[in-house]
């Protein structure tokens, strides 16, 4: 990034650094001020930073856009307490503590997997009306009047959580040609760390803003720059997908650096790490 800065006179605000904490991100950020001598003006953001400024940009930019999903203010507490509430109201009690997985978990999960409500629901009468978790009911069902009823109070009371503003974000770069142009056409350079953390509703998202090239005669207005380790994984628990990093070269026009040099360990640790 700073090469980019330095040698090809890149504008700083054209590149996008994304990590996924914010740890990282500090220090991805105190690296290129190193380099670049003091403030950088470039984007370093933790993907949390980075998508929900970009959906409220666009918001703004684009107000029409609040078709898509539903509009409304980030607001986790009061989340949380309409869904509790909505468990007690629809006697989902079973379901919420079956396999120690609470609803809250699962629909987090299944979010960040790029599910819509009906996905969700069709996942749970696959592999969960056979469990007898209501009596006399399919659970399918009542997680069905129990989800349109969360998504209703959501809309009249105008709040969202982070997993809605993602898929959110989604839904309006898939309906809204114009306004994924224009997210298109904002970065050069997209810089993303630690690549194999990310999950299916962030890859897809990644994918329309940088639309995967190999069998497309298209050429994109930005550079996507990956970095990662399929063997380092950490979050498999919110869907995260290895698998993304070794597809990469199949889905774009790319160049690979294989980093085999271990800096990190002394030389009897990596022995012992190869022996096993």
């Amino acid at each position: 990034a700073a090469y980019l800065v330095l040698e090809k006179s890149i504008d700083p605000k054209t590149i996008m650094m994304c990590t996924f904490s914010r740890k990282a991100k500090l220090e991805m950020e105190a690296r290129v001020n190193q380099y670049l001598g003091g403030y950088a003006r470039m984007n370093v953001q933790t993907f949390h930073g980075w998508f929900n400024g970009g959906y409220n940009d666009l918001i703004r930019q684009f107000p029409a856009a609040k078709q898509w999903g539903i509009a409304g203010t980030i607001d986790e507490d009061q989340y949380y307490q309409t869904l509790n509430q909505l468990i007690k109201n629809y006697h989902l009690y079973n379901f919420d503590k079956f396999e120690e997985r609470t609803i809250a978990s699962r629909i987090s999960y299944w979010r960040n997997m790029g599910y819509s409500d009906q996905e969700m629901v069709k996942f749970v009468a696959k592999y969960f009306d056979t469990q007898e978790l209501l009596p006399n009911q399919k659970l399918s069902e009542v997680f069905q009047q129990f989800l349109a009823e969360l998504a209703l109070l959501k809309r009249s009371q105008q709040f969202i959580n982070f997993d809605d503003m993602l898929f959110n974000l989604k839904l309006i770069l898939e309906n809204d040609n114009e306004v994924r142009e224009s997210l298109q056409k904002k970065y050069r350079y997209i810089f993303i760390d630690e690549f194999q953390d990310i999950n299916p509703l962030q890859k897809q998202i990644i994918a329309l803003i940088c639309p995967p090239d190999k069998k497309t005669p298209q050429k994109n207005s930005s550079k996507l720059i990956i970095v990662g380790d399929d063997d380092q994984s950490i979050y498999y628990f919110r869907g995260a997908e290895p698998r993304y990093i070794k597809e990469f070269e199949q889905e774009y026009q790319q160049t690979s650096l294989k980093l085999m040099t271990n800096y990190r360990s002394d030389a009897p640790i990596v022995e012992a790490g190869n022996r096993l």
